[in-house]
């Protein structure tokens, strides 16, 4: 599926098309010359044309980002969705706007839904915001598992000590909430403060539009 028609705000429809769809007008334009012979053959506006034309870097750029990690679960339904979603994606961001991942997920589902009746089949996509988890918290990417040797570490001191009282039957005391909150704060500040700034940008919470961060990126990265 090289096109997607979707409704925008103002209620009008807004054709999406996928990156190999733009880079094959683009090349065609620059073969013959002519943008005007490129709209035609391919059915789109020569603005649309110039456009691309002036984004080729940026497009041969999207186009060789991998959009499934190896071992990342079963293989995708359609990849001309895949294409077509990952440019939607894309495109705002590298323009410095916001796409939430509810965003994602609607659009995700209209494609699927569309795709489902040419193939004349019912739809069975879910959108479960779950599997992003992994790749798109900080703390999870980055700093959850020293942030976590670091409590384990104060409970294993506590537990090594000798302040502890008992219940009637024997039973050791659990720690007093005041000083869980001590050990809390104590592995918070010995989280070097580098690591914290960086996890954002492993998410690709980052407000480089260049693409110049895009190596921190923890899902881009290989193994």
């Amino acid at each position: 599926m090289e096109t997607d028609a979707s409704q925008s705000h103002a209620g009008k429809k807004v054709n999406s098309y996928s990156t190999e769809f733009k880079l094959e007008a683009v090349r065609f334009a620059v073969e013959c010359n002519s943008n005007y012979q490129a709209a035609k053959k391919f059915n789109v506006d020569r603005k649309r044309i110039r456009e691309w034309r002036a984004n080729q870097s940026k497009l041969e750029s999207a186009s060789c980002k991998r959009k499934r990690l190896a071992g990342a679960g079963r293989k995708p339904f359609d990849l001309d969705i895949e294409e077509v979603l990952l440019e939607w994606v894309y495109e705002p961001r590298s323009s410095g706007f916001r796409v939430a991942r509810k965003m994602i997920r609607s659009k995700a589902r209209f494609l699927h839904e569309e795709k489902c009746k040419e193939m004349e089949l019912p739809p069975t996509f879910t959108a479960n915001i779950g599997g992003l988890y992994e790749i798109h918290s900080s703390a999870r990417v980055v700093w959850n598992k020293p942030f976590k040797a670091n409590v384990m570490e104060k409970y294993v001191e506590w537990m090594a000590g000798e302040a502890h009282s008992f219940t009637a039957a024997g039973n050791m005391r659990a720690p007093a909430r005041r000083e869980i909150i001590k050990w809390i704060l104590a592995a918070w500040d010995g989280l070097d403060k580098t690591m914290i700034i960086n996890s954002f940008k492993s998410c690709a919470l980052t407000v480089a539009v260049d693409e110049t961060e895009d190596g921190h990126i923890h899902c881009f990265k290989e193994n």
